[in-house]
């Protein structure tokens, strides 16, 4: 099992495809922890504070449409409510942990490794001491 994790989350990082211009260039995104500080440390690092907590994104891939995006996404200890969740995503979970509470009050916890989908519209809560995730949003229906 840990070495199916292992090659997902490589598949993962070395298919990431970044458009340039006129032309598709294959983008690996980074695996080590050298390479994670260095993404969350650069230009096009965002990083938000509110009293629940902080988080950093760093964009990694935006389609020409605008309906599929990836990225770094870091939150430190807190929690997030969510009405309606704005896409469908996929989540590798790189480090840390978090805790989903559905509206039907069902409850699902990950950890370092463990890959999820959220659909779109989900309806709930996260609450965590702390995690950093690869992320793909997918937003159309």
């Amino acid at each position: 099992m840990r070495n199916s994790r292992k090659t997902l989350f490589a598949l993962f990082i070395a298919v990431c495809v970044s458009a340039h211009a006129d032309a598709l260039k294959i983008v690996k995104v980074g695996s080590s922890a050298a390479e994670l500080r260095q993404l969350l440390t650069s230009a096009s690092a965002v990083k938000k504070t509110t009293p629940i907590r902080t988080t950093t994104e760093v964009p990694i891939f935006n389609s020409k449409d605008e309906k599929m995006t990836s990225g770094l996404f870091v939150s430190t200890a807190g929690h997030a409510e969510y009405d309606s969740y704005a896409a469908n995503e996929f989540i590798y979970l790189i480090e840390g942990s978090a805790t989903l509470t559905s509206a039907d009050g069902s409850v699902l916890t990950i950890k370092k490794g463990d890959a999820l989908i959220i659909p779109k519209g989900w309806k709930g809560k996260w609450t965590t001491p702390g995690y950093k995730k690869f992320y793909v949003d997918y937003l159309g229906d």
